[in-house]
């Protein structure tokens, strides 16, 4: 709307011919910061769209990283735990060999001359029948493949934190990129309301000086003559002034009405974010908990505001998955849910671009954003909202 009024406003200024200098000075230098201006936004909310996309890609492999350190950590768990056994194991048949003294009891192999004799001969028995050698190997085993799952915990971890790294430094981008993007609309806001000031100084000058020539003509106006005698009015029968005769000829046909204004449009949809916004096509990516994505995440600046897309029934609640959350009963008989807000705005049955709520990051959120949903018919029918915020936004 603002970009349609500065047209019409430069439109105006072009109208009037030949602008003195200082005019087409200014006009040429506002046209230079629009175009700048609107570079400036498209070359940066393609940076933030593109660092939004790499802030999901890193989301989703730190997701399965997460996902594969709690396996790993429960496996080395269970792997150190059969390890001890077996170490135990191990040592009572060192002792038993060492001692002679069998398993069962027998305390016989004790009174021979050489203790270590008697072990020697125990050991080899048990390794001729496999009982000592199963139990090493087990333990061997065991050892190895604890040390390899430790391994893999180690190289998953340093791979989450990497991961952290990729996250924090596309979500900075993200948040960075949109700020550019909100000086720049608030640059070119400058400029038109430059234009506006600018155009109604020019209308106001005009008519003052419309209304001094006026004036000045009127104090030298000559005063008006006698018209001549034009004789008697002719009258008719009663007396009473007769009609003038007939000129004759075609009589002007009354100017038409002028037409009335059309209608302003109304969309069917309003961006449910009041303010710059990056997203990408995040619906069915894998969450926690064998969860799918159900809905669009809109990244935006903790506070902006955020609006009920259409006209309905807005709800307020929250709960533990989204935080604080806005629940819309729209009059079109569609569904539509908002989260992770930092604070509630108006409630109950409101029309579009109302403010509902403020974006934040209540719930299981790690970044300020929108987590929006779309349910034809009813709560329960999930679609897929990006299509819908990408045609809107």
């Amino acid at each position: 709307m603002r970009r349609i009024l500065l047209v019409v406003v430069a439109g105006a200024l072009l109208s009037l011919g030949i602008l003195p200098a200082s005019a087409q000075s200014e006009l040429d230098r506002a046209r230079t910061d629009l175009a700048d201006a609107e570079a400036a936004i498209v070359e940066l909310q393609a940076e933030a769209d593109a660092a939004t996309a790499a802030f999901h890609q890193a989301e989703s492999e730190l997701g399965q990283i997460e996902l594969d350190i709690d396996l790993l950590t429960t496996e080395v768990a269970a792997i150190e735990a059969d390890v001890a056994v077996l170490e135990t194991e191990l040592s009572k048949m060192a002792i038993q060999q060492y001692t002679g003294v069998a398993a069962a009891g027998d305390l016989e192999e004790i009174s021979r001359p050489d203790i270590n004799e008697s072990a020697v001969a125990g050991f080899l028995v048990d390794y001729a029948t496999g009982t000592s050698t199963d139990v090493l190997d087990d333990f061997r085993a065991a050892t190895a493949l604890l040390e390899n799952r430790r391994s893999a915990l180690a190289d998953a971890q340093q791979a989450q934190e990497l991961t952290l790294g990729e996250l924090t430094t596309a979500q900075d981008t993200v948040y960075a990129s949109l700020e550019g993007v909100q000086a720049e609309r608030d640059r070119i806001e400058s400029v038109v309301s430059g234009l506006e000031a600018a155009e109604r100084a020019r209308i106001e000058a005009e008519m003052a000086a419309a209304a001094a020539a006026a004036a000045a003509a009127t104090s030298v106006a000559p005063a008006p003559t006698t018209a001549p005698d034009a004789g008697p009015v002719p009258t008719d029968a009663a007396g009473e002034p007769a009609d003038p005769p007939d000129a004759g000829g075609p009589q002007p046909t009354p100017a038409p009405p002028p037409p009335a204004p059309a209608p302003a449009s109304v969309g069917p949809f309003v961006c449910p974010v009041a303010g710059p916004t990056s997203f990408v096509d995040t619906w069915g990516a894998p969450r926690g908990n064998g969860r799918t994505h159900q809905g669009v995440d809109m990244m935006a600046a903790s506070g902006t505001p955020v609006v009920n897309p259409v006209s309905g029934v807005v709800e307020h609640r929250g709960n533990s998955l989204g935080g604080e959350s806005f629940h819309l009963y729209g009059s079109n008989g569609n569904y539509y849910y908002g989260t992770h807000l930092s604070a509630y705005g108006a409630a109950g049955s409101l029309s579009a671009g109302t403010v509902v709520g403020y974006v934040g990051s209540t719930g299981n959120a790690t970044t300020p954003h929108l987590h929006f949903e779309i349910h034809p018919g009813g709560q329960g029918n999930a679609v897929n909202p990006y299509p819908t915020v990408a045609q809107y936004c």
